[in-house]
Formats: structure tokens, C-alpha cells, sequence
């Protein structure tokens, strides 16, 4: 908190804007026609922003105001959520932010219902946010809803910008702030979406100094969006941060009336020095000694140095157990979680950081952002950016990212959460450094189906499904947290009167194998005694997950993949295939892909051959029709080839 005794605005506080602002014209609206298929809209909305001092005895205390009102159409049932309203504000320590003027109207044609003081409650969210919650009364279809607060903060961190775009469009998102000169943001907008209104205009003497010949000068901001449409998550996607319509500000400086400064955008050479001696890093990196006093020395002896690597990264992945927190700039205690052999992200790889070290390789810290918090900017640090960190190991000439929180996760192979493209190495003897974060790439899915089929529609067969990389993360995960009756009993629910045996696996190196027989009674059609069969009984794909015609941003599916299916039909003696299964040869420009399907005939027995492969983590919204439509051509070739034999006379 930032306490002055001599500082006041001359601006008096303003009232906002005020609800009951509803013309016939929005009553009488029944469909959104520039997106027909909203359940509801956003009217108008704005922020009014400005500082203003408090004055406490003989102490003044300056306060960011911030004005909210909005104004929502229910366009249909599916509409009804937009009633729910959540208004949260922070707290920390002695000081809170606090809301007031809460006020909130239904409009039903020419009816008015207003929601009361006793309806609008508070609950925590967790320990440094609560929020104010209420729901509007006697919503239907058609219903206009109204909505006003002012938050008052103490925390000039907290003023963060706007957010144009949300899960509803907007007919008009208009943002106004009122900065003194003394505070310094850095200021970046997000989002495909152009301002229609982008106006900073100077307020002279706006803000002032007790005894002070002159005030500080103010800077009059207006950003406007109109016609935004809803931000629609896809499948494959980075966190909605990275997309999502938005303009953020960021403290930089202040300045005071005394001619001192103080700047909050640092540089990483400043982060650097204060990660070196931080309690919660800096020195938690200084545990070598506890480690050599705990490694095995079998680990220790290990010549090899990649082997006495992965023996280390074994001992902490299979010692800790994750408690499901990050720990990034909370408490983290080394020694702490090894008594309880449980910890936050932070502590078990510092741990296993202090490991290595201690068995005499290099390991350095790893800031990350996660997938889901957005991508750190580049720009200058913003600590807040992150909120992971993972271990790198140089080591022959190269570098391993390893990650031991996860139990399932093998040598080398970050969790998929992990996988957000660039990181921060905190190199405390030297400067720290950016580094590409590149997942795993030989992640290969292998189906192979051999397939007899008798006269009476029965099958007999064997299968063998072999997952490599992030394939074996995942099937590891699958097996091992349950049964094997209960693995092998779900897999048999995805078929009809479907008999498994012999079931068992195996695993070497970064894959794992799964073997079993089957037998499906009546699994095939006899049509006019022709035997109809489809071939892809093992899917990996069942349909296709990009929907949407147009996509307005990228297309990341975290890690390269490679899907094989390798069939082997053998018909009765006495039948003889009538159709032809085409072949299929698709590329991706940029080498982005390649989708074959072969097949083989030999008397009685048919063999396909299908590959689809995904060469790269990361597609371009340009090449997204491409993609969407290699897609449905795998997806139709699983689902709808099939194999017609004859009986011979």
C-alpha cells in the first residue's frame, strides 16, 4: 500500500453510469443477426477508471476506482446462465479491495424487477480472492438485464486492463481510464479484434500535490470494440489468454511529487539477483549436500552419465508424490517434503535439480507458464507470467527438460501441461536465457489387427498395440490406475459379444506393448450370403475434432504423433473380395502431415496399411483447413471402409 500525506485529485468522485437505461427496441429484440446463433448479447458495456485520495485523519490514501455497468439480452433458455453474476475482488494482508453500489434490474417489457440488498451475497474464493454473487430475478426469454458496481482498490497492480471478448458477443465494449503522469503502465492488446475507438488524449492538472505550485498532468484513455463476436474455445488450443480480445496494462514506474522513482518493470539482470537469494528458490537450489547424503551410491557410481541421469530422475519421480499445487512463489521447503515425501511442483524438481547436482551433472532451474496460464511475454519480465518450473540437464552437449511430478512420466518426456513452446533457464552463475520447450517427437500408435473370419460371421484374432512417447504417458496412466480386470473389462465394453484372452504387456525403453485374442461371435453382416466386414476394428480416431468452418487461431496439438494401423483380414477359403478399397495419398504443405492407405491381396486374405502422420506440435491458422480436412478423410477411412467377399461356386 502506498501511504502519502500531501497527495489529492481534484476530480470529485464520479456517479457512473446508472441502470433503467432499456429502449423498446432492445425489449422487442429476438435474434442477434450478426451472430444468429447467441443465446444472448451483450448489449453495452464500459469501465470508467480513475484514481482518486481517501482521507483517514490526518493520512491520505490514494485509490484506483473502478466503474463497471453492463447491459445483457436473453435471447433464449440457453441464455439463462448470463443471470448468474459473479463480481470478485482481492485481498491481502490488512488491506481489501471493495465494492459498493451494487445495483442490478430485470426488464420484462414495461415490468422492472429489481434484485435487493439481501439477495447479493459474498463467498471466498480461495485465500486472497472473494467475490460478490447474485442472480437476477424473473428471467425469461426476451429479458433485458442491468447491472452496476464500483470497486475501490488499494492495489495499483490490480489495474489490469479489460476484456473486450467474451463467451457471449458484444454489441459495444468501450473502455475508459484516467491515469496521472506519476503512474507509468506498459499497455498490450491481445486478440484478432481491432479497436474502433483508440483515443489517449492529455488532462492538464488533474492530479495535484499539497503545497505544490502545479499538478501532475493526467492521460485520458478511450478503447472501444463494437460488434465483437463470442470467443468460441476449439479443440487444441493454448490457454484463451493468448487469444482472447483484450488490452492489459502493467505497472511500470511511479513517480512522486519529491522527484523519486520507483520501477516495477525490472530488468531480468534485477530478477536474476533476486531469484539468486530468494527463501524460495535461490536457496532451496543450495540443498546439494542433503542429496549426496541420500542418492544411492550404486546411482553415484554409475559411469554413463545419461543412465546415472535417468537413475536420479527415477529415485525422486518414484520418492515423491505430487500434491497436486505448483509452489511457484509460495512456500517451498526442500528438506520439508522429503520428511513427508510429498510436494509442490517447485519442491520436487528443485529436489531433483539438488540431485543431479549432487551426483556431479549439470542441472540449471526452468521457469514455465503452463498451457492453461498463458505464454509468458518476451518483452521484459512479468514474473506473474509464470507459474511452473522444470529441470534442464545439460548433458552431452545437449539438453534434457525433465519434469518428476508425474509418476507415469518417462525420462525425458514433459507432462502435457508443461508443453507451452518457451521457457526461462535461471542460470544463477551467469545470465539467465530463453529456450524452445519442444516436446517428445517419436510418439508412434501402432495398431495391428490380425483378423480370421469363418462362414458363419465369426471372428478370431489377434491383437498387438504398441504406444511410444507421449502414446505410453497416456497408456501407462490408463492400465496402472486400475486393475487388470477392470482395464481389460472396459476395454471389451467398446464391442459387442466380444471375448478377450490372453491379455498382457510389455515395456522397453519409451513404449509399452499390449497383447491379446479375441473372438467376436456374429461380429460381421451376411447380406444374400456375402460377408461384409469392416476392417478398422481398433480406432484411433472416431471423429473428427475440428468442427468450425473458419478458425481464428492456431492449432497446437502439443507433440508431434504418428498413427499406424496394419490389418490382416483372412476371409473363408471359398470367398473372394469383390471391392476395391482405394488408395489415399494426402500431404501438408509445409510437411505438416501425411495420411496413406494401402491395400494388399493375396487369395483370401486382405492387408491394409493405414499411416496418418502429424510431423509438427503447431499449425498456423492459415493451414487450418488443410488439417480440418486430412482429419475427416482419416476419420471416414476408420468409419466407413469396408470389405465385401463373395462366395465362390
Amino acid at each position: 500500500m502506498l501511504h502519502l500525506s500531501s497527495f489529492y485529485t481534484a476530480a470529485q468522485e464520479k456517479k457512473g453510469r446508472e441502470i433503467d437505461d432499456v429502449t423498446n427496441e432492445e425489449l422487442e429484440m429476438a435474434i442477434y443477426q450478426k451472430d444468429t446463433t447467441a443465446n444472448a448479447v451483450v448489449l453495452y458495456e464500459e469501465g470508467n477508471n480513475y484514481f482518486e485520495v481517501e482521507r483517514k485523519g490526518n493520512f491520505q490514501f490514494i485509490r484506483l476506482i473502478k466503474q463497471y455497468y453492463c447491459k445483457i439480452k436473453i435471447l433464449n433458455e440457453k441464455g439463462f446462465d448470463e443471470a448468474n453474476i459473479e463480481i470478485p475482488f482481492y485481498h491481502a494482508d490488512k488491506e481489501t479491495e471493495k465494492i459498493s453500489n451494487i445495483k442490478a434490474m430485470t426488464h420484462n417489457g414495461p415490468q422492472k424487477i429489481v434484485v435487493g440488498q439481501n439477495d447479493i451475497y459474498v463467498t471466498d474464493i480461495n485465500e486472497h480472492w472473494s467475490a460478490y454473487r447474485f442472480t437476477f430475478s424473473d428471467v425469461k426469454k426476451g429479458s433485458v438485464l442491468e447491472y452496476r458496481y464500483t470497486l475501490k482498490s488499494p492495489f495499483f497492480f490490480n489495474f489490469e486492463g479489460w476484456q473486450f471478448q467474451s463467451h457471449i458477443p458484444k454489441v459495444k465494449s468501450r473502455f475508459t481510464a484516467l491515469i496521472p503522469g506519476n503512474y507509468v503502465y506498459n499497455r498490450t492488446l491481445f486478440g484478432s479484434q481491432k479497436l474502433a475507438v483508440n483515443d489517449a488524449s492529455l488532462k492538464k492538472s488533474c492530479f495535484y500535490l499539497d503545497g505544490a505550485s502545479n499538478g501532475a498532468d493526467c492521460e485520458k484513455l478511450t478503447y472501444e470494440m463494437v460488434d465483437v463476436p463470442a470467443f468460441k474455445e476449439e479443440e487444441y488450443m493454448l490457454s484463451e489468454k493468448n487469444y482472447i480480445s483484450r488490452i492489459k496494462f502493467e505497472l511500470s514506474e511511479f513517480h512522486d511529487f519529491r522527484g523519486s522513482s520507483h520501477k516495477y518493470t525490472k530488468s531480468w539482470e534485477d530478477v536474476d539477483k533476486e531469484f539468486r537469494y530468494d527463501k524460495d528458490i535461490g536457496r532451496q537450489l543450495n540443498k546439494v549436500n542433503f542429496f549426496k547424503d541420500i542418492i544411492p551410491q550404486e546411482a553415484l557410481n554409475e559411469e554413463n552419465n545419461i543412465k546415472k541421469a535417468e537413475k536420479i530422475y527415477n529415485l525422486i519421480k518414484e520418492y515423491y508424490t505430487w500434491n497436486g499445487k505448483y509452489g511457484l512463489f509460495s512456500d517451498s521447503r526442500i528438506t520439508d517434503a522429503y520428511k513427508e515425501k510429498s510436494g509442490n511442483i517447485s519442491e520436487i524438481n528443485i529436489s531433483l535439480i539438488n540431485a543431479l547436482k549432487a551426483a556431479g551433472l549439470e542441472a540449471k532451474l526452468v521457469l514455465l507458464s503452463t498451457r492453461q496460464n498463458g505464454l509468458p511475454t518476451k518483452l521484459h519480465p512479468i514474473i506473474s507470467d509464470f507459474n511452473y518450473c522444470i529441470a534442464m540437464l545439460e548433458i552431452n552437449n545437449g539438453m534434457v527438460l525433465l519434469d518428476a511430478s508425474d509418476k507415469y512420466a518417462p525420462f525425458g518426456i514433459l507432462p502435457f501441461r508443461a508443453l507451452n513452446h518457451i521457457g526461462r533457464v535461471m542460470d544463477f552463475k551467469n545470465d539467465s536465457y530463453w529456450i524452445e520447450v519442444s516436446p517428445y517427437k517419436k510418439n508412434h500408435h501402432i495398431l495391428t489387427t490380425s483378423v480370421k473370419i469363418d462362414e458363419e460371421g465369426n471372428l478370431n484374432g489377434k491383437f498387438r498395440h504398441t504406444s511410444s512417447g507421449y502414446f505410453m504417458f497416456s497408456k501407462l496412466k490408463e492400465i496402472k490406475t486400475q486393475s487388470k480386470e477392470k482395464y481389460i473389462e472396459e476395454l471389451g465394453s467398446r464391442f459387442q459379444n466380444i471375448e478377450i484372452t490372453d491379455y498382457n504387456t510389455s515395456e522397453m525403453g519409451n513404449s509399452i506393448t499390449e497383447t491379446f485374442s479375441f473372438k467376436i461371435n456374429e461380429g460381421v453382416t451376411i447380406v444374400n450370403g456375402n460377408i461384409i466386414f469392416s476392417p478398422f476394428l481398433f480406432k484411433d480416431l472416431t471423429e473428427n475434432p475440428f468442427k468450425v468452418e473458419d478458425r481464428g487461431y492456431p492449432v497446437d496439438i502439443g507433440y508431434p504423433k504418428k498413427f499406424s494401423s496394419n490389418i490382416s483380414v483372412a476371409f473363408p477359403e471359398n470367398y473372394k473380395v469383390e471391392n476395391t478399397i482405394q488408395p489415399e495419398t494426402t500431404l501438408l504443405i509445409e510437411n505438416g502431415g501425411k495420411l496413406t492407405l494401402i491395400k494388399q491381396e493375396k487369395g483370401n486374405i486382405i492387408n491394409i496399411l493405414y499411416n496418418f502422420d502429424l510431423n509438427k506440435s503447431y499449425y498456423p491458422t492459415e493451414e487450418y483447413k488443410e488439417l480440418k480436412a486430412i482429419f475427416t478423410k482419416a476419420v471416414n477411412i476408420q468409419n466407413n471402409e469396408s470389405l465385401i467377399a463373395k462366395k465362390q461356386v
